[in-house]
């Protein structure tokens, strides 16, 4: 147990104070307004927070259980190589130009966070930020003439507006125009030329085009005559909106009245390749302790297969599916090179829709949390609502936080902007390193407050939490604010006006809505 010493090095002290110019947020009375028992037991997070935190992850396969399972599945193969992937197609006699791959810089190309549904400045407030599943930034068509990517939706209530499917393509490693066909619950919806520019647009949905009476509807976008390129064409984004707007599809899909919609669930089906193996490649942002976490379940196929997971190709484990595995991929210089992520089916059957991959999520360490807990507050509620965060912060982009308990302080009834400097000066273990960011729980902050983010022009003396009622969200607004995510009004805090969003002043909401979201700086 650390104990606070009456004298505090008054000298460090002073010059920190000289310095200093103090922000401190959430520092509003009303922040800390006591929230009734019933309040507080109807706080759950958004579906795909609480699906991940309540999903039990498994170990990849040991050597033994790989190689049994192989053998096992290897009886039920029927597939063989599919006709068309040889090279017949006319203009594969053609000189060809491999393309590069393209790179991104230090950032996590934020630019998916803010299309589509915007208006002419900034992303709305008034929803949540997508999840970047089911494609991950970066999804490649396999190398198939008639190559298609096909997404589960599941709906549990009928939708009134008008139905808008939002894609964005890009050419990758093919240099020739193609067709792209969309179909909806097997109609085609649309059929056009995609050439150098790729699409990024909104494709309508006529009413009659969507299969009444079903709460699952299938989404598929196929190339034509793609089949000669490994990593031609890549999917950065595809998502369901409703609302108002001309029909057709849009280069430019800004439509004033549009939102998201957000189903129950929307997933991925593993396309069909043909082969007897099948793999699916994404491209992730990999970095400091890398972990892969991946839900699959049958749909077509009962059998349980193999799943071979490489990263640049190098080979990381096996796993089983169905089945839910969180897979360690090792450590990588972060913000430089994106990797592709393969996931190799084996012995799969030739046939549609064969498994359904729930969830997928690749995160690194961002920053790591040193936290000290006051005596008599309980530790455990802070780790919880820790997780809750993480949770989201894997989900909608690639990073997680560690967390590392260092010790306990003294109890004290009230900390104050001082104190917080005073403990950071003599408790936080690793300030001289980047990215790792002070946390202390106290049991009531002066000024009243639920939590601060404390900084100078030199120094970020981290965060203070002291709202640990069970559900809080406010160490998601504090830590908010430590990757960038802060609007001033001259010195004042200017607080989300969605009262859902965890920049608001509500220390129960549930997301980053997707204008904060998209004002983070890091990650």
């Amino acid at each position: 147990m650390y104990s606070r010493k009456t004298i505090s090095c008054i000298l460090i002290l002073l010059v920190l104070s000289l310095l200093q110019i103090t922000i401190v947020e959430s520092s509003a009375s009303e922040f800390l307004q006591p929230f009734s028992e019933t309040h507080d037991e109807d706080w759950k997070p958004t579906p795909d927070v609480e699906k991940f935190l309540n999903t039990e992850w498994q170990s990849p396969l040991l050597e033994n259980e790989r190689e049994s399972l192989l053998e096992s599945s290897s009886k039920n193969v029927w597939s063989e190589s599919y006709s068309d992937n040889l090279q017949s197609h006319e203009d594969l006699n053609k000189t060809e130009q491999v393309d590069s791959i393209a790179t991104r810089g230090n950032q996590d190309y934020p630019v998916w966070s803010v299309w589509p549904w915007q208006d002419n400045t900034h992303p709305r407030k008034d929803f949540s930020a997508l999840t970047t599943a089911p494609n991950m930034n970066g999804h490649y068509w396999l190398k198939k003439s008639y190559s298609t990517l096909a997404f589960d939706i599941e709906i549990d209530e009928p939708i009134t507006d008008s139905v808008y499917l939002w894609i964005w393509l890009v050419r990758n490693a093919d240099t020739y125009t193609r067709y792209l066909t969309i179909e909806f619950d097997n109609n085609q919806i649309d059929r056009f030329t995609i050439g150098s520019a790729g699409f990024k647009g909104a494709i309508y949905i006529p009413s009659n085009k969507i299969a009444s009476g079903v709460d699952r509807h299938l989404v598929e976008l196929t190339i034509n005559y793609g089949g000669w390129k490994d990593q031609g064409w890549r999917l950065e984004y595809c998502w369901v909106g409703v609302g108002s707007g001309s029909q057709g599809y849009q280069q430019t899909p800004v439509l004033d009245n549009s939102y998201p919609y957000y189903p129950e669930t929307f997933t991925e089906l593993v396309p069909r390749s043909g082969l007897t193996d099948t793999s699916v490649e994404y491209k992730v942002i990999c970095g400091t302790s890398t972990k892969l976490n991946i839900e699959t379940t049958n749909v077509n196929d009962p059998t349980s297969r193999v799943v071979y997971v490489y990263i640049d190709n190098v080979y990381k484990g096996a796993i089983q599916s169905p089945g839910a595995y969180e897979v360690s991929l090792g450590n990588y210089a972060a913000g430089t090179q994106p990797c592709i992520l393969k996931l190799v089916f084996k012995n799969m059957p030739d046939i549609d829709n064969a498994k359904r991959i729930n969830q997928l999520a690749v995160h690194r360490v961002g920053f790591s949390l040193e936290i000290d807990v006051m005596e008599g507050v309980p530790q455990s509620t802070i780790y919880n609502q820790i997780l809750a965060m993480n949770a989201w912060l894997i989900l909608h982009g690639y990073h997680r936080v560690s967390i590392y308990f260092s010790g306990e302080l003294l109890e004290d009834s009230s900390t104050t902007t001082s104190d917080h400097i005073w403990y950071w000066t003599w408790f936080f273990e690793h300030k001289i390193y980047s990215f790792w960011e002070y946390v202390i729980v106290v049991q009531t902050l002066s000024p009243l407050a639920g939590g601060w983010h404390y900084e100078s022009l030199l120094f970020d003396y981290g965060i203070a939490i002291s709202n640990l009622y069970s559900g809080s969200t406010t160490i998601w607004h504090e830590y908010g604010h430590h990757i960038g995510i802060l609007e001033l009004d001259g010195l004042n805090e200017v607080y989300c006006t969605n009262a859902k969003c965890v920049m608001s002043t509500n220390g129960y909401a549930k997301y980053y809505c997707w204008y904060h979201w998209h004002c983070r700086i890091w990650f």
